[in-house]
């Protein structure tokens, strides 16, 4: 039985080193996603910055997101616990700041990605692959089946079934994610190969051809949609602009909504081989970076290649502002659907559908992962209830975290179901991650001076520049990029953080989350004799 006078929980965490660090490097690949939130950024760009040669500002992101992410890795490597930057940002820079920018961050508006999921794989995946289907083979019994799939009841059905699936695929912990994980992988690889095949291989006379006898075959009206659609910009509003460099760079902070989370493997580091070797922390870290920003780059070229850069650009801004001419068109604008306009044959676009499906269904496994871990760090230091940092003897993993997970999930699920505009209210939400930005860079600033016998003996110290601790000026360079992400948040109205409303949905989730917190503590002293302060003096046991 536990001894309520302990700092931590219990002297050993239970968790096992069961993830090698090519899995991590996987963990971080799905985690940015190649069919997932990067789909974002390719519809926002031609409302926000139509001048933005896309391809350029994924390169950017790289380069400039580099100081960040070697902030993580060299914090990771020094304190390599399940957790992530909620373990180091509460040891160096403050326990409640750390707690409400982590659990809001990682867990509460995590649980509202987890809820609307379901409805991204069916609007980019199942719903366009059906109505393909039905356009190609002229069964009207596909047709109506997507149109299920995307009803109230169709997206609260499938979207239950996946978060179930999803949840008992997390519970035997990182070794079986691990191994599921490899083949959802390779599925998700072919689908890239598929996409890629088939924009290198067309042609602009192929897209608008296909274009036009698709969306004539599913909407029963046989015209010019390819030049109809940009006329239809040009009235609605869309002013064509040259590539520039302001819109340009300007768009990086959009890239972030995919770019900025290749760093997630810090948060089962507790469960990673060989997780203080910097070297292979790094390699799980940037490797992820690299290997997405790439391919996001050669994506955008190949699809302004194929569709046209006006074509481009006014699709998707009709899409932005909810233009009526799309509600004739039943497809969620994204590139799954530029491809399978030009596939060669139903296969291609099963594989399309198939591993674009497999990969965000991927993530919402890894979710569950991520999340379960970020609870069972701050239990471990007494913050939530005990029973979230149960380990089972049978699976090595938080079950009771992940149970919460669940619940929290399905709740955003059902109201994403119901208001399907409900994004709105929550643009802001981005303002938690940069928040978390910031706070992890500071940590890195501060590490070698607040820390100094942990930093002296992490595989860090060794590393200088000029005499000045390389995580120093890394830190440095994370304040910086994150400052340039919030000043374009802050001053471009559509990025959100000028929507009244979601910046104090998100204000309000941070004072009850700094309200319980400091109830806990006096709780903790006052009627258990716990002191929690003495667990953020040093890293957690192993």
């Amino acid at each position: 039985m536990t001894n309520s006078t302990k700092t931590f929980l219990r002297t050993k965490s239970g968790l096992v080193r069961a993830m090698g660090p090519f899995d991590a490097l996987l963990l971080n690949i799905v985690c940015i996603s190649f069919f997932s939130s990067s789909i974002f950024a390719f519809q926002m760009t031609p409302l926000l910055f139509p001048g933005a040669n896309v391809s350029v500002s994924f390169i950017l992101a790289i380069i400039f997101s580099v100081p960040l992410y070697l902030t993580w890795a060299m914090l990771a490597t020094s304190m390599p616990r399940s957790g992530g930057d909620y373990v180091f940002a509460s040891r160096l820079v403050h326990p409640a700041l750390a707690f409400i920018a982590t659990f809001s961050a990682w867990v509460f508006w995590q649980w509202w990605y987890q809820g609307i999921f379901p409805s991204q794989i069916v609007f980019q995946s199942i719903a366009p692959f059906l109505t393909k289907l039905g356009a190609t083979t002229g069964n009207t019994w596909y047709f109506e089946a997507s149109a299920w799939s995307v009803s109230t009841t169709g997206l609260i059905t499938l979207g239950l079934i996946m978060l179930i699936i999803s949840f008992l695929l997390a519970i035997p912990g990182v070794s079986f994610y691990a191994k599921v994980q490899r083949v959802m992988f390779i599925l998700a690889g072919l689908a890239v190969l598929a996409l890629l095949y088939v924009l290198v291989v067309s042609t602009p006379e192929t897209f608008s051809q296909n274009l036009n006898s698709l969306l004539a075959q599913a909407t029963g009206e046989k015209i010019d949609w390819y030049n109809k659609i940009i006329e239809a910009a040009a009235a609605a509003g869309y002013v064509k602009t040259s590539i520039n460099w302001y819109d340009t760079v300007a768009t990086v902070p959009v890239t972030m909504m995919c770019m900025g989370y290749g760093f997630w493997s810090i948060m089962v580091m507790g469960e990673v081989k060989e997780a203080t070797s910097s070297k292979l922390v790094n390699y799980q870290i940037l490797g992820s970076v690299a290997i997405t920003g790439i391919f996001f780059a050669v994506l955008y070229a190949l699809m302004v290649k194929v569709a046209g850069f006006d074509f481009y650009n006014a699709f998707f801004y009709l899409y932005m502002v909810a233009d009526p001419i799309m509600a004739k068109i039943p497809f969620t604008p994204n590139y799954m659907f530029l491809g399978m306009v030009v596939s060669p044959n139903i296969a291609v676009d099963f594989i399309i559908a198939l591993g674009s499906a497999l990969n965000v269904f991927n993530l919402m496994i890894q979710m569950y992962v991520i999340g379960s871990r970020v609870m069972f760090a701050q239990t471990f230091d007494r913050i939530w209830p005990e029973k979230l940092a149960h380990i089972s003897t049978k699976f090595i993993s938080p079950i009771n975290a992940m149970v919460v997970y669940f619940i929290g999930s399905l709740v955003w699920l059902i109201i994403a179901a119901y208001n399907p505009l409900l994004y709105f209210y929550f643009t802001a939400v981005v303002l938690g991650v940069i928040l978390t930005y910031l706070i992890d860079s500071i940590a890195g600033i501060v590490f070698p001076y607040k820390m100094k016998e942990v930093y002296s003996a992490s595989p860090i110290a060794k590393y200088k520049i000029g005499g000045v601790p390389a995580i120093v000026l890394c830190g440095i360079g994370g304040v910086v990029f994150s400052l340039f992400l919030l000043y374009f948040y802050a001053t471009v109205p559509a990025l959100g953080l000028q929507n009244p409303t979601s910046v104090g949905i998100v204000l309000a989730v941070y004072v009850v989350l700094l309200v319980y917190y400091y109830l806990t503590r006096w709780y903790r002293k006052r009627y258990q004799g716990i002191d929690i302060d003495l667990a953020f003096k040093e890293v957690p046991p192993d």
